[in-house]
């Protein structure tokens, strides 16, 4: 694999499943699920615009990375490829998929796109290493990613849902960052008991807008159902290993 095709992390395109389902689980009845708009939004959106800004993560944390046991390996800290030829491949990305988005599907797309740019930006360039902060951005861009196939496949929008669906996100990735992937220096900014108290916030939060909204709809029972299971895992010690294999978390070894 050439250190270009190393940069587009092929593996993590897996995400663009909630693209998939934002089509499917929002559209109109008599919605006919749009193959070539949704292959054409997954070449513009997983292939160009997110290679292009995983090479921009590359080039910020570069010098992090050469210094990583496994990270040092990439293109960049590796030398396989320098700054330069990866800011230009980085550009060329970005901007064929913003140029595309509008020109192929409309404003909104492009608005959708600049979006995860900027959420991204901010992500790589100061709010990473902010406790909950770098989260709420993981959340962020998850809940774009359904926003996106409900405008790819002209579905009609549910507010109260994308704003359960983060927060749902939101406290999943507070769960397991805290239980298993927070270095030991910030740890002290996760003990349990807060684990708990996003937990409690975020089903209020998620139970109250589902009074405001239509909670007997698929997707409704769908979120309330896999929230209120991985809640309750959460507590189960026995749950802990195929937990951290789902969402491939670092498992701590007694």
């Amino acid at each position: 694999m050439t250190p270009y095709l190393k940069l587009m992390r092929f593996h993590f395109h897996i995400s663009f499943i909630s693209v998939i389902a934002g089509a499917l689980f929002f559209a109109e009845p008599d919605f006919r699920f749009p193959v070539t708009a949704i292959f054409q939004c997954y070449v513009l959106f997983n292939v160009l615009l997110y290679g292009g800004i995983y090479t921009f993560n590359d080039i910020i944390d570069v010098a992090a990375d050469a210094a990583h046991g496994t990270k040092k390996n990439r293109p960049l800290p590796s030398g396989q490829l320098g700054i330069g030829p990866a800011s230009l491949f980085c550009a060329l990305l970005i901007g064929v998929s913003l140029y595309f988005s509008q020109r192929l599907f409309s404003n909104d797309v492009l608005l959708i796109f600049l979006a995860f740019v900027a959420a991204n930006a901010a992500y790589t360039l100061a709010l990473k290493k902010i406790p909950y902060a770098g989260l709420s951005i993981v959340a962020l861009t998850h809940t774009l990613r359904l926003v996106l196939g409900i405008v790819i496949a002209n579905g009609s929008p549910d507010p109260y849902f994308f704003g359960a669906f983060y927060a749902m996100l939101f406290c999943i990735a507070v769960t397991i960052h805290g239980t298993y992937n927070v270095k030991p220096e910030d740890k002290k900014y996760y003990p349990r008991w807060a684990l708990i108290a996003c937990q409690i916030a975020c089903s209020i939060f998620i139970v109250g807008l589902a009074m405001h909204a239509s909670p007997s709809s698929v997707s409704w029972r769908i979120l309330l159902v896999v929230f209120s299971v991985f809640v309750a895992s959460s507590h189960l010690h026995f749950m802990r290993h195929p937990l951290a294999v789902l969402f491939m978390a670092k498992e701590k070894k007694k």
